[in-house]
């Protein structure tokens, strides 16, 4: 340490030098880069400075000292200023107390009088007997965690992934980016057009990011740390760990190198559930969670875990005891053969004679472009998997979402069975949202919704998105039935009802569903009535009419409940979407439309 000494002007000043010395190695290590320049600039100024800093806000007028160096100097500050409390008493100025008498007690005449030490130092006996007393414990305030979908939480997970890949921090541009892409958002981050001069305080009209404020927030807690050149940012420690959090609720798989990096990490295996059984493990394989398949960014949102309230959600063929699905069927693609430009019968035989898959081409294909099917192997059904794409192109995307006519497609393809559709466009969509940003924002509801639209660069690159989602379908199938086998068998053991996942559709039964569904019904006008009500979403119109299947059903529940207006308000409350009921204004508005 004597380096450190030779180079601070002011001796007062080193412990904070060595401070922010520590600080580095902690937050950089080796590290080279933009955080390791700012230590090292703000290390420099204080050690160049001539008189003592005794405060923040001493430091704080130093140059090269900014606000991330700041929030590093704010626990140093806190923990050297001495508190009133724990003050130490200031000697006597001229004698010391006899021997063996008490201090600051004096006998004379018989009596015995209180003689002051010294001034202000004098402690009253209320303040002595009060400082005898152990310090209460002061409540701590509890620890900042983003709500799961809003910008702070997508922002600290893409920060996390970023740092587990080698980056330490992340430019603004591309941290709004790859935020976007990573499909956690509930609320698009954005850059969006201010409606009116009032909205800038009379400000001139500009860019303005929506969802980009939470980063004030994250900086407030100290979980993220902004380098000035390039304007970029970074994990700290306690974001880490925040971040770590995050990343365990959105039902991702936790890299180890991200695990790693938490203080306390141990090396060793996994703790055992509850009951020290094989549970978790079994629970964690068969989690299809909202991540990518294989290196093409695809989508799957199926169900989370497999249990006797929740088998209903489950979609697999019918599989014998210890049957594994890759043994008993193929994965065959279904293709429309009106598309003759990139689907049809040559589209086909391109993807059997080039990646070897197992492809069909299908006259007047009921749903989509192309599907995906499990063939039960030695010519038996077809059950149809929960994939299907559609293949557009750019302007005519935008189009069909400006007309509605997207939305109302995508209401016939759930209500037929369908769960995931996956919209691959031919062209690109930076362009239509150059020209106006309110577009990004409409395309990004369609994908909260349901639906992954993706870019594609070539014919050969739309190659390799079926084959890639050919090849995850069959694996997570696979993984799937093996371990609700497991989980059957476990409840076997223990003398409780076994899960059982529900059976997928035949083809035969798909079209004629879809068909039914086609057709101007009653329950499909009431659902289009739905969908024009502001905030009625697709998965709301269908849980509504899942309970409500017409006009007529859902009229005669108001007549139920006549003489109590407010329970006919909230009636539509009762239903839930996704684990959460509809809101209020929801039900209201439903409400409104009907009886005006």
């Amino acid at each position: 340490m004597a380096g450190s000494k030779a180079s601070v002007r002011c001796a007062e000043n080193e412990a904070a030098v060595v401070y922010l010395q520590g600080r580095q190695r902690e937050l950089c290590g080796e590290w080279d880069g933009a955080l390791t320049r700012a230590f090292r600039l703000a290390i420099a100024s204080i050690s160049d400075h001539p008189h003592a800093l005794r405060s923040l806000n001493d430091a704080s007028k130093l140059r090269n000292v900014g606000p991330a160096i700041q929030r590093q100097l704010k626990a140093f500050f806190a923990a050297s200023k001495p508190t009133a409390r724990h003050r130490p008493p200031t000697p006597p100025a001229n004698s010391a107390p006899p021997a063996g008498s008490d201090s600051g007690m004096a006998v004379g005449g018989g009596a015995m009088e209180m003689v002051p030490l010294g001034g202000d130092d004098v402690a009253h006996p209320m303040d002595q007997s009060a400082a005898a007393m152990p310090d209460s414990i002061p409540r701590k305030p509890p620890k900042y965690s983003p709500k799961r979908g809003s910008a702070a939480y997508t922002i600290l997970i893409t920060l996390l992934l970023e740092k587990v890949r080698g980056r330490q921090s992340v430019p603004v541009a591309e941290l709004m980016a790859a935020s976007r892409d990573s499909n956690l958002l509930s609320s698009v981050i954005r850059f969006q057009v201010p409606t009116s001069d009032r909205t800038t305080g009379g400000a001139p009209l500009q860019l303005f990011a929506c969802g980009w404020s939470s980063m004030e927030t994250l900086a407030k807690h100290n979980l993220v740390l902004k380098i000035a050149h390039p304007p970029s940012y970074t994990l700290s420690e306690e974001g880490h760990a925040v971040a770590v959090d995050c990343l365990r609720r959105s039902k991702m798989p936790l890299p180890p190198a991200a695990a790693a990096m938490l203080p306390g990490h141990s090396a060793g295996p996994p703790a055992a559930g509850r009951d020290g059984g094989a549970a978790p493990l079994a629970r964690q394989a068969v989690e299809w969670s909202a991540h990518t398949l294989n290196d093409s960014s695809i989508m799957l949102d199926l169900p989370g875990s497999v249990g006797a309230e929740g088998a209903e959600e489950w979609q697999l063929p019918p599989l014998g005891p210890a049957e594994r699905f890759t043994d008993a069927y193929d994965v065959i693609i279904f293709i429309d053969n009106r598309e003759s430009e990139c689907h049809g019968p040559v589209f086909a035989n391109q993807l059997s004679t080039q990646f070897g898959l197992a492809t069909e081409v299908v006259h007047a294909l009921p749903a989509g472009d192309a599907m995906w099917v499990a063939r039960q192997r030695g010519g038996g059904r077809d059950y149809v998997l929960d994939f299907i794409v559609e293949f557009t192109r750019a302007h005519d995307l935008w189009m069909a979402i400006k007309s509605s006519r997207f939305r109302d497609q995508r209401l016939r393809l759930q209500r037929c069975g369908v769960r995931r559709l996956l919209c691959l466009v031919d062209g690109s969509l930076d362009d239509l949202i150059a020209q106006d940003p309110n577009r990004a924002a409409m395309i990004q509801a369609e994908m909260q919704e349901g639906v992954d639209i993706q870019q594609t660069a070539s014919l050969h690159d739309t190659k390799h998105r079926y084959l890639d989602i050919s090849t995850a379908l069959a694996r997570r199938y696979n993984d799937a039935a093996a371990a609700l086998q497991q989980l059957q068998q476990q409840h076997a053991q223990q003398g409780s009802t076994p899960p059982v996942a529900a059976v997928c559709p035949l083809y035969s039964e798909f079209v004629a569903t879809c068909r039914a569904v086609q057709s101007d019904s009653v329950a499909n006008l009431f659902g289009h009535m739905l969908l024009q009500v502001r905030s009625v979403t697709v998965d709301v119109a269908i849980a509504i009419l899942r309970r409500f299947p017409s006009l007529r059903a859902l009229i005669n529940a108001y007549h139920l409940m006549e003489g109590n207006p407010e329970g006919q308000w909230l009636l539509l409350t009762r239903i839930t979407v996704k684990g959460r009921r509809i809101s209020e204004a929801v039900s209201r508005k439903v409400y409104e439309l009907v009886w005006t």
